[in-house]
């Protein structure tokens, strides 16, 4: 018996089971019977998987163990693969073959399978690594690649299910490779499933689990899984797609019922997923089948599309509820579901900025606002249940409790809605919404000039609804949001000097701006050189505007941009301004000086509330907020124009 590995429709090499490798571009001529493997996967490459070992077995002994790294580049494997398993003396002769799925140090799919090779023709055998199989592969040793089936012995996952390994041969299909490779005659060159595409207008389907796992589906469609985060991501969110008429896929039941995998119900349930999708067919989107494989990067069929997050938006993860605050550390993103008012159903997450499955870090928040990232810490607003029990924590990732800075003597301190957070060193400033003040917190316990790790500022008066916050080595900020419907508006943009509120006297704040109609995101870009700082603030309303000032010409605003579709977000890079209008669903830059003349550069459409923005120096990130009854959300990114 001989094996010989192909990538894509390319032989590597051969190697004789029992003897001496040699080179092969196809089966030995001396050999009829032949059995191909097909590995496949429904994934993002490297995205979700990175690697993946590939091992033939005869009677327990290794004839064939590779490992391919980078998986999907050019200098490793691309996918559809295929390994070639020859006939050899003793056709009898068990095979055993496993295919395991790696992200990092994670193991993540393990396929397997035990048959026979067929003794006078060429049989296709197919070890997909689906996603609905995640889990199905551990590890005892993370440094050992050695695993093990979580299903347990004699069994293998498929669809998410735990089936047995044992393969009878002769039920396997005859291969043929245009079935492989997209339907080409040659080798690579047929055609391939645009996942983002294809999906981009599509919409959830009702799902059932009487009877089984079912949707209510009907016409010519094509069906994924929506994750928020696995899978192949594009402008609409991140999708599985699933096979027409298979059983690791869907099946038609009658007009208007599709059954889907039982674990594909299991995962609705318990919140796993978001849903599942369903998009119409069309002529550049044909029906997905195990036939059709998907395009991207990793793709050895069909013609790779230009990737999202360059021209258009991408997803990083959907399915959020409601996100406020975002920001971004160490190479990943960071944001606060603010959840439902008054449950304990908010969270802190996070996902890399290169995407993959997003984690929780935090849940069973209350109404968690605005959120900031110094030195590897993240500190964020929560607004508890109820008007006047929220808090304000810290946490650095990887932690396993978030550390609540609103303490007096060591006992909490309900503060009424605290809302904007900013921080510079050790101190903390945050905003309460709900009682017109500003705290000061300490992120280190190092007290201020009182004594105290945690305080209220002495600041005079009552501050109409403050909102942002931020600071620099000499004054605080604030934007003050006013009463809804005053007439004339009575929102402002405050200062105070951090040195006249370290003690404990009131102190009178300066107003910078005053009569603004809903002031809302706050920006404060300090000077490298120790100069005055400039402050950036938007209006939230139907015609707002994007604004900055020197604070020590307070009235002197340059307004940026005019007539903006309530303008929310607000971030400042060396040369441009970016904000989200939650209006009209767009994202939109503007140089910081201003461009008289010049409308914006619109960088997004088509985004549902969008709101808070951050940039790095190659891309802009922001979080859609969604809609007001669902959990739609999403945290998108695209490159700087």
């Amino acid at each position: 018996m001989k094996t010989f590995v192909k990538a894509g429709a390319a032989a590597i090499f051969a190697l004789a089971l029992g003897g001496t490798a040699s080179s092969s571009g196809c089966a030995d001529a001396g050999h009829a019977g032949e059995l191909m493997v097909i590995i496949q996967t429904d994934m993002s490459l490297p995205k979700d998987v990175d690697r993946a070992r590939i091992e033939v077995l005869a009677y327990g002994e290794h004839k064939f163990d590779e490992e391919y790294r980078k998986l999907g580049s050019e200098e490793s494997l691309k996918l559809p693969g295929t390994i070639g398993v020859l006939v050899g003396e003793d056709p009898q002769t068990p095979v055993t073959i496993r295919v395991t799925a790696w992200q990092g140090a994670k193991a993540r799919v393990l396929r397997e399978a035990v048959t026979t090779v067929p003794e006078a023709r060429l049989a296709e055998l197919r070890l997909p690594m689906h996603w609905l199989c995640d889990g199905s592969a551990t590890a005892a040793d993370p440094a050992s690649n050695d695993v093990t089936s979580t299903c347990g012995e004699g069994l293998t996952c498929v669809a998410g299910s735990c089936v047995t390994n044992a393969i009878d041969s002769s039920s396997l299909p005859d291969y043929d490779e245009g079935s492989v490779f997209g339907g080409g005659s040659g080798e690579g060159d047929g055609s391939c499933f645009d996942t983002a595409a294809c999906l981009r207008g599509s919409t959830l389907a009702p799902v059932s689990v009487e009877g089984g796992c079912s949707a209510t589906v009907s016409g010519n469609v094509n069906v994924a899984i929506q994750t928020d985060g696995d899978g192949i991501c594009g402008p609409a969110g991140c999708f599985v797609p699933l096979d027409a008429d298979s059983d690791a896929g869907w099946k038609r039941r009658d007009d208007a019922t599709i059954d889907l995998p039982q674990a594909l119900c299991d995962k609705l349930a318990t919140g796993t997923i978001v849903g599942v999708a369903v998009a119409p067919t069309s002529d550049l989107c044909p029906q997905k089948d195990e036939t059709l494989p998907t395009c991207g990067p990793w793709s050895s069929a069909g013609e790779t599309p230009e990737p999202p997050g360059v021209t258009e938006p991408l997803a990083l993860s959907t399915g959020q509820d409601h996100p406020a605050g975002l920001a971004l550390s160490g190479g990943n993103l960071y944001w606060t579901n603010r959840g439902v008012f008054g449950e304990a159903n908010a969270a802190l997450r996070g996902v890399s900025v290169l995407g993959g499955s997003p984690t929780t870090l935090l849940p069973g928040l209350a109404g968690s606002r605005d959120l900031v990232a110094s030195e590897g810490t993240l500190f964020f607003t929560n607004g508890g249940t109820g008007p006047a029990d929220g808090s304000v924590f810290s946490l650095v990732p990887g932690a396993v409790a978030a550390e609540n800075l609103c303490l007096d003597d060591e006992a909490p301190i309900a503060i009424a809605v605290p809302e904007g957070i900013a921080v510079r060193g050790a101190d903390v400033v945050f905003t309460a919404f709900g009682e017109g003040a500003l705290y000061r917190a300490s992120a280190n316990g190092t007290p201020d000039d009182t004594g105290a790790t945690f305080r209220r500022l002495p600041i005079d008066g009552f501050q109409n609804y403050p909102y942002r916050v931020g600071f620099d080595g000499v004054s605080i900020y604030w934007t003050n949001e006013g009463t809804v419907g005053s007439d004339p508006p009575d929102g402002a943009l405050m200062m105070v000097g951090i040195a006249d509120v370290s003690g404990e006297q009131p102190v009178t704040p300066t107003v910078l701006v005053g009569e603004e109609l809903t002031p809302r995101a706050l920006f404060v870009e300090e000077d490298p050189g120790g100069g005055e700082s400039v402050i950036y603030y938007t209006t939230f309303a139907e015609q707002g505007g994007v604004k900055r000032l020197a604070p020590s010409a307070p009235g002197q605003v340059l307004t940026i941009a005019a007539d903006q579709a309530y303008p929310n977000g607000l971030a400042v890079d060396a040369t441009h301004v970016y904000w989200t209008n939650r209006g009209d669903g767009t994202v939109k830059r503007m140089p910081k000086g201003g461009a008289p003349g010049e409308p914006p550069t619109v960088i997004a459409t088509g985004q549902v509330a969008p709101g808070p923005i951050v940039v790095d120096d190659t891309h802009v990130y922001w979080a859609n907020e969604g809609t007001s009854d669902q959990a739609n959300g999403s945290i998108m990114k695209i490159q700087k124009p």
